[in-house]
């Protein structure tokens, strides 16, 4: 069962390429941790939407096999009436809050801007820690 240490912050968790330690995914992003929740537990894999992307990290093959940056097969993107959705192998990735080390890197995460109208993604610069995951 998916719990969220972040279920009631404001910022959402940010999961890293469990080999090199890049940022991938960053959720809840314009839905709410039970609604993300729900889906991935839904699907069986963790589920990520196109706002959840951290897009310098990820690679998509046309038949829809997502893919680190370092290489690391992570999923496959499987679009759906609502858009892009990663559906990605828990074990490829590693979720961490943003104030987990000193070790720290400048990344693109996603983030939520909302108007009277619509609510849209937006994307900004942002330090956040990267603890790359020790390997025994």
């Amino acid at each position: 069962e998916l719990q969220g240490a972040n279920a009631s912050d404001a910022e959402p968790t940010v999961f890293f390429d469990s080999t090199c330690g890049v940022p991938l995914f960053a959720a809840p992003v314009q839905r709410e941790f039970d609604q993300w929740k729900m889906e991935s537990e839904g699907h069986g894999w963790l589920s990520f939407r196109g706002a959840e992307v951290v897009s310098s990290s990820i690679v998509v093959s046309n038949s829809g096999e997502v893919r680190s940056i370092c290489g690391t097969h992570l999923g496959h993107n499987y679009p759906d009436g609502s858009g892009n959705r990663y559906s990605i192998d828990v074990v490829c990735i590693a979720g961490q809050g943003p104030a987990a080390s000193a070790l720290t890197t400048s990344f693109v995460v996603p983030s939520v801007a909302t108007s009277s109208a619509i609510s849209q993604a937006v994307y900004f610069s942002t330090s956040i820690a990267v603890v790359p995951p020790e390997i025994t």
